[in-house]
């Protein structure tokens, strides 16, 4: 009977000491802190995604932020270790910044976005080309967004498009905007298909908006600063805005997609060479789930 209390005793001792030693390895994961984009956004949802799925592997902090640009401007001061950014926001802040030393791994794609070029109905606007005049006035969304970053490298790489007047105005404000016609024919939206707010405008501007084709074949030639084509050209399928797209099948639109990455500080990389695997799995692991919100 002796015997057995002390076994029991030795067993629950034993017990003890391991619920107060925390499992092998767990305080030792990698930090990883990612930067992602608004709460309410895509970015911050895959983020999150990663994080899930890299639970046990890495520590990961996701960072709200305000897009592409602010991200690799927080990767670029230590702030952020990894981030998701637009594949043509990478050349567009090393424009601004030219003596920014940033250097990134491409971890890899998670989703497309498509460019929706839409416009007032009224405006005789059929092509992405006609924004090249001084009569033309285009939304292309906040500082820093998506869309700004899209259509600063369309500038850059064919400087007519300077000719068109512009104001860095996003959103549902846009969006009323072009619906009125007076102030603004035009707004660029870089977003998935069928987004929430595309669907929005489908079904509350349709009437007075339209999807305009984006064709231009310098487009086509972007590269990324490590020789990546940043473009592909895609359809949006016709019948995927039934109020935004002519004919009465609503015929396809011709459009550019660009790819939503995610990046990575080369020297989180180097000191940390299981953690990228850990992070490549990871995003591996959470990229259906992705797809499935978002539709790229």
């Amino acid at each position: 009977m002796r015997m057995k209390r002390f076994l029991v005793s030795a067993l629950l001792a034993l017990a003890a000491i391991g619920a107060a030693v925390p499992a092998a390895g767990a305080a030792d994961l990698p930090e990883l802190r990612i930067c992602t984009g608004s709460n309410k956004g895509n970015y911050f949802y895959a983020g999150s995604e990663i994080a899930r799925q890299a639970k046990g592997s890495l520590a990961v902090q996701v960072v709200e932020t305000a897009g592409s640009i602010d991200n690799l401007r927080q990767l670029d001061d230590g702030k952020c270790d990894a981030a998701l950014v637009q594949s043509d926001a990478y050349g567009v802040y090393k424009d601004r910044n030219p003596s920014s030393a940033l250097a990134l791994v491409r971890i890899g794609s998670l989703y497309r976005e498509f460019a929706h070029l839409l416009c007032n109905k009224a405006s005789g606007i059929d092509s992405v080309k006609d924004l090249r005049s001084s009569k033309v006035k285009l939304l292309t969304g906040d500082a820093g967004s998506g869309s700004e970053v899209t259509w600063a490298t369309w500038v850059k790489m064919d400087k007519d498009y300077t000719k068109a007047a512009t104001d860095r105005v996003g959103g549902t404000q846009a969006v009323l905007r072009i619906r009125d016609g007076a102030e603004a024919q035009c707004a660029l939206f870089i977003n998935g298909l069928n987004s929430p707010l595309m669907r929005q405008v489908n079904d509350q501007a349709g009437d007075r908006v339209k999807l305009v084709a984006v064709k231009d074949g310098d487009f086509a030639s972007v590269k990324d600063p490590g020789g990546n084509t940043v473009y592909t050209k895609e359809d949006i399928p016709g019948g995927a805005y039934k109020n935004l797209q002519s004919g009465f099948f609503s015929s396809a639109v011709p459009t550019l997609a660009v790819d939503a990455l995610v990046v990575l500080r080369s020297d989180w990389a180097e000191r940390n060479k299981r953690g990228l695997d850990e992070l490549s799995d990871a995003v591996l692991r959470a990229s259906p789930s992705i797809r499935q919100k978002v539709g790229g």
